[in-house]
Parts: C-alpha cells; sequence; structure tokens
C-alpha cells in the first residue's frame, strides 16, 4: 500500500522544523533544504525510495558520498518517515462503525483502513460498493474519512471524531488549513458542544496540518 504514504523528499523540509518534529528527530533540522533536494537529484525522490537505499548499505554509501549528504543523517530520515508509515487499521477500530457493516465490508475482503482508501476513493466507487452491500452512502463516505485521516499516525478516534465535526472530509483538506486559525476552531468548537476532552495542543495541530500537506490525495469527493 506504498501508494497511500508516499511522501515526497524535496517536501520533506516543510516538516523538518521545531514545531512538528518530537525532540529525538530535532537533528534533522540542520541542512534540511540542501540535504533533501541534494537526495531529491540523487534520485531518492519519494518515502519508498528511501526505504530502498537504507536497506542496501553499499548502494547508501554511495548516494550518501555522491549527494554529499551525511549517511546518518538519511538514516534519521529514515527513521522519521518510518514513524509515519501507514499502518492499516482494523474497522473496528473506527469509532461508530456498526457490526453489520463490519461484517458487509468484511465479506468483501475489505477488512482495513487501507482496504477501504483503495476501494473506495472516488464517487463512483462509494455508491457501487453502497448499493452492492446494502450500506448508505453516507456511512460508508464516514468510514473514507476517517480511513483516510487515519493514514497520519497519531490521528485516531477521538482526533477523527473532532477534525470531522469540524467539517474536514480528507487529510488533503486537513492540510489545506491554516495551523493557528484552524486550532482557534477546534477550541471554540469544543468549548461550544464538548465533542471531545481536551483542545489538541498548537503543537499537535501544526503537526497534524503540515503533515497532511505531503500525504498524496487519495480520496475524490467529486
Amino acid at each position: 500500500m506504498t501508494e497511500l504514504n508516499n511522501l515526497p523528499v524535496s517536501r520533506l523540509p516543510e516538516v523538518l522544523i521545531a514545531d512538528t518534529l518530537m525532540e529525538g528527530h530535532r537533528g534533522l533540522i540542520d541542512g534540511a533544504a540542501v540535504y533533501c533536494l541534494r537526495l531529491h537529484g540523487a534520485g531518492v525522490r519519494w518515502s519508498a525510495d528511501l526505504f530502498a537505499l537504507t536497506a542496501d548499505a553499499g548502494r547508501l554509501k554511495a548516494v550518501a558520498e555522491a549527494a554529499a549528504v551525511p549517511a546518518d543523517y538519511i538514516l534519521g530520515l529514515n527513521r522519521l518517515l518510518l514513524f509515519h508509515a501507514f499502518r492499516p487499521a482494523p474497522l473496528k477500530m473506527i469509532e461508530g462503525v456498526e457490526a453489520q457493516y463490519v461484517a458487509a465490508f468484511q465479506s468483501r475482503k475489505l477488512k482495513d483502513t487501507g482496504a477501504i482508501l483503495l476501494a473506495c476513493a472516488t464517487a463512483r466507487q462509494r455508491a457501487t460498493l453502497s448499493a452492492d452491500a446494502g450500506i448508505p452512502v453516507s456511512e460508508v463516505e464516514r468510514l473514507v474519512t476517517a480511513s483516510d485521516l487515519m493514514r497520519k499516525p497519531g490521528i485516531k478516534a477521538v482526533k477523527v471524531r473532532l477534525f470531522t465535526a469540524c467539517g474536514i472530509n480528507s487529510l488533503k483538506h486537513l492540510g489545506e488549513q491554516e495551523p493557528t486559525a484552524f486550532r482557534s476552531r477546534l477550541e471554540a468548537l469544543i468549548a461550544s458542544t464538548g465533542v471531545v476532552r481536551a483542545v489538541p495542543t498548537p503543537k499537535e495541530v501544526a503537526s497534524d496540518v503540515r503533515w497532511a500537506r505531503l500525504y498524496p490525495a487519495i480520496v475524490s469527493w467529486s
């Protein structure tokens, strides 16, 4: 399921900043713009390319020398992107999905969020599945939105509930937000509805929004 989160190396500097990185990855900030551009020029253009590179010690050494990027820096990027690698979640992990719908999806070999995204990316696919499985389109769409948001590690049931209550329908849509203004909207929503207990921290919101901008757009709503 590489296509669900094959991130562009050239754009990684957008998230290699203090606002989005945990302490253990702060060493990637210095030199990020130059190093990522050099890796892109050396053919390491996507996270899948980086994973393949670091799995081959000989090639890693050769690319590091040719691109003038420290091997330790490349390995650090690899660790960061492995953390952000897509991990399909069982449908039962999505809040509020009725057991009968889970069974209907599973009978069609749609057992996790990755399978749902690949099978229901377009409006036509969702309508076809709805008619075939006897599941309301609105329920299929809700499941697809949750599955898409959950591609990013750290976005689980509570954040899905919060973000969708705020009108977010995909990772692409999340990435279109301005972090500070979006957090203010979340804060106002929580204060008025109590949809969740706590407002995500500014760092959490900035991280979610900035990383969302890098993930490939999968879901189409038109």
